[in-house]
């Protein structure tokens, strides 16, 4: 028995050894990654949606109609497209464009490099009054990050671009701000909008430090470097000055959304609330209550769609250096993400 447990505590040690040596290469692998960045604008997707939807109904109407019936099918059309074709000129009017993008935002809006690299992209070929329609999915996140985020879309009004912001389910808080830029919103009838509110949250763990006997210093310079903590005593200045800079916050949230959506009353709808899309129209929230399908679909017969998107290249020493990251600091690198943001607001 005590060879057996000798045995098992060697196993053990080894195996955590092995353990630690697999999270120190995958740190340093992760780090050469981030060191080494590749130099290239990214991968520019473009498809055609009006193409799409062109070859979707061909394919059911393969299915429906008979071999014979397609076949003169196929026939018409191709006369028909002949026939558009040989009707051209340089002088004809070509047919409006409109840019389709989608953005999915966490809490980090994390596809902020793909969003402006893509709007980017778009703004070197785009004329003016043409049209960028953004499918848009958020609940919001770091004021920061959706501050910025708000930006780059002002970038295509600050070039003439029309903006259509469509919400089929959710934008809500720093989502709603990144919809407010937009020249129009349209939002399913039970999309979630509004929010317009922030929320600022600091767990305080000192007391069970305490029964610990465990003491917490903070030395600071500038009496507002920390208000609340996580770990230290917080006191009823700290919580007041908190308290403030939610509220500047709040203003400067309401303010810009005021300032792009000036017909709002903001008394009524920046209070932190929701609301679908039917009840959010009757507030000014949105526009247009429709879906992004509905919306794009009713666009083909008029207009050229493109849906645009830019992603960046990686090296394999980035890709490598990306899964080893994920894998193994992932929980550590959110936990501490946390405890260092704790202190910053949420839209």
């Amino acid at each position: 028995m005590e060879f057996l447990s000798e045995y098992g505590i060697f196993v053990a040690k080894f195996l955590t050894s092995i353990i630690l040596v697999v999270i120190f290469f995958a740190i340093i692998i992760g780090m050469i990654a981030r060191t080494r960045q590749t130099e290239s604008t990214g991968k520019v997707k473009i498809t055609s949606m009006n193409q799409s939807i062109k070859d979707v109904k061909m394919q059911i109407q393969s299915y429906i109609l008979s071999p014979k019936e397609f076949k003169q099918l196929v026939k018409n059309n191709k006369k028909e497209e002949k026939k558009k074709n040989k009707g051209k000129n340089k002088e004809s009017k070509k047919p409006p464009i409109i840019y389709v993008v989608n953005f999915v935002g966490d809490m980090q809006a994390s596809n902020l490099k793909y969003l402006t690299d893509t709007i980017s992209a778009i703004i070197s070929v785009a004329k003016p009054k043409q049209e960028v329609v953004l499918k848009l999915e958020s609940g919001g996140g770091y004021v920061h990050s959706y501050g910025l985020a708000a930006a780059q879309l002002l970038r295509l009004k600050e070039h003439n671009i029309q903006l259509t912001v469509c919400i089929d389910k959710v934008a809500a808080s720093g989502g709603y701000l990144m919809a407010a830029m937009a020249d129009k919103i349209c939002a399913a009838p039970f999309a979630i909008l509004g929010s317009i509110g922030v929320v600022g949250m600091v767990p305080n763990i000192n007391k069970a430090l305490q029964k610990q006997d465990i003491d917490v210093e903070y030395h600071t310079s500038g009496d507002y470097k920390r208000t609340l903590t996580v770990l230290g005593k917080n006191d009823a200045k700290g919580r007041k000055k908190f308290q403030e800079d939610l509220k500047q916050t709040h203003k400067l949230f309401k303010d810009v959304v005021k300032e792009h959506r000036p017909s709002l009353s903001l008394p009524k709808v920046a209070t932190g609330e929701v609301w679908y899309g039917i009840d959010a129209k009757k507030h000014k929230l949105i526009d247009m209550i429709t879906t992004s399908d509905e919306y794009l679909h009713g666009m083909v017969a008029k207009a050229e769609l493109y849906e645009v998107s830019v992603k960046a290249k990686r090296k394999i020493t980035d890709r490598i250096g990306k899964a080893s990251e994920e894998a193994v600091s992932g929980v550590v690198d959110k936990l501490l993400a946390k405890i260092m943001k704790l202190r910053l607001f949420h839209l």
